[in-house]
């Protein structure tokens, strides 16, 4: 930008027509002086205007670089974004392994102690625009049994808004972050698939929320129900275990409202239904024992700083309509303590009664203690140590010791 300067010239020939104006009464001796006086004046502008001269020039250069700046700013803005577009687009593998040695001794025997390779997972995930693929293939117990987990398409309709189709979790705590570097313990809780199914075979639309430190999340989903063959009713718990490729004419449905709350550093509280109407069997023929079999599922996860505390209580209801009502119930309460950035110590309390009012070998209280020293964040050390005691007499209570190692990337 040019700034306009008064020339010296003008500047003189405006004190000589104020002097005339003044009057022509002065005496050499006051022209003289007037004559040094403009002499100096035209001194200073001139080193004014050679100054703002040097500054319109500097103030040309310094535009001409921000131009040039702004130029390669954009280059390489649009050139971060084609990076980040191929990154988003790319396939991405992350994974664990997980390895155990565990020691069982029962009131009656003892369990010879063996290692196992429990679980190894690979995850293969890609984004391209709103759509998402993922998929999960897990090796467990040294290889011995391989399970697609999980695999589906998500599709995000707008901000909160998601659309999902495959094969996925059923939406607890445990079944999202069953993973060995995510939970302290090793062992998962009885409760875990015993209510509800691992995963499902459908489609799930999901909400979320945030407003003042508050955030709702909402879901529904529809699919296949829990695995059985010939039964009406699933088989609890082994019925829970599979990924549901039934071919009931009446398929399951699920919802969760889950509520996190910041202000408490970190606070869940989440429930969740579940409820499957079996028709059919496996080949598609009408089975004998119609039945339905529903469940809810509460959670709670509570952080502060060192201390965290998760609980959970399931239950399901069973009917059939040839052996009648069946119900089933399980919770749980661990309470965790960071002793220091890497080492934690927890405690596990836990029941769970297959048949309400029916003693069974399943029904039984345990405690777990454990110990989970990670390396850093995706590896450490697991120590745990679990009592169980069983409601029938036809099981002998037993302690059991394990330690795991687990690595993730």
């Amino acid at each position: 930008m040019e700034h306009e300067s008064v020339s010296p010239e003008r500047i003189l020939r405006i004190l000589v027509v104020f002097a005339i104006a003044s009057g022509l009464g002065w005496s050499d001796s006051s022209l003289e002086k007037m004559e040094a006086m403009l002499f100096k004046q035209q001194a200073i502008i001139e080193a004014q205007a050679e100054a703002i001269k040097e500054q319109n020039q500097r103030i040309a250069r310094l535009e001409a670089r921000l131009e040039e700046i702004q130029e390669d700013t954009a280059i390489n803005q649009e050139e971060l974004e084609q990076v980040q577009e191929k990154n988003r687009e790319a396939v991405h593998i992350h994974g664990y392994t997980q390895n155990t040695w565990r020691s069982i001794n029962t009131s009656s025997s003892t369990v010879a102690d063996s290692f196992d390779q429990g679980h190894t997972a690979l995850f293969l995930q890609s984004k391209k625009g709103r759509l998402t693929f993922l998929t999960e293939l897990e090796w467990a117990h040294s290889g011995s049994q391989v399970e697609l987990e999980r695999s589906w398409i998500e599709w995000e309709a707008s901000k909160g808004l998601k659309i999902r189709a495959g094969q996925s979790f059923i939406p607890t705590w445990w079944n999202q972050h069953h993973y060995p570097h995510l939970t302290p313990g090793i062992q998962k809780p009885l409760l875990n698939r015993s209510i509800l199914p691992l995963a499902y075979v459908g489609m799930a639309v999901s909400s979320g929320t945030y407003r003042s430190g508050r955030r709702i999340d909402m879901m529904a989903f529809t699919g296949n129900g829990i695995d059985t063959q010939t039964s009406g009713v699933p088989r609890i718990p082994s019925g829970l275990s599979g990924a549901g490729i039934d071919k009931d004419s009446s398929k399951a449905f699920g919802q969760k409202i889950e509520l996190s709350l910041d202000p408490w550093n970190h606070l869940k509280l989440a429930a969740l239904h579940y409820s499957d109407t079996r028709d059919f069997d496996y080949d598609g023929r009408p089975i004998n024992g119609k039945g339905r079999y529903e469940a809810w599922q509460f959670e709670m996860d509570a952080r502060r700083k060192r201390l965290a505390l998760q609980a959970s209580l399931g239950f399901g209801e069973t009917q059939d309509s040839v052996l009648g009502e069946r119900d089933i119930r399980a919770w749980y309460v661990m309470p965790s303590w960071g002793i220091t950035e890497f080492l934690t110590a927890f405690v596990r309390l836990e029941k769970m009664n297959i048949l309400d009012g029916i003693q069974t070998p399943l029904d039984q209280n345990r405690q777990v203690y454990g110990l989970n020293y990670r390396l850093r964040d995706d590896s450490g050390l697991k120590l745990e140590w679990l009592q169980s005691e069983y409601d029938s007499t036809l099981r002998a209570d037993d302690e059991e010791f394990w330690a795991s190692v687990y690595f993730a990337f």
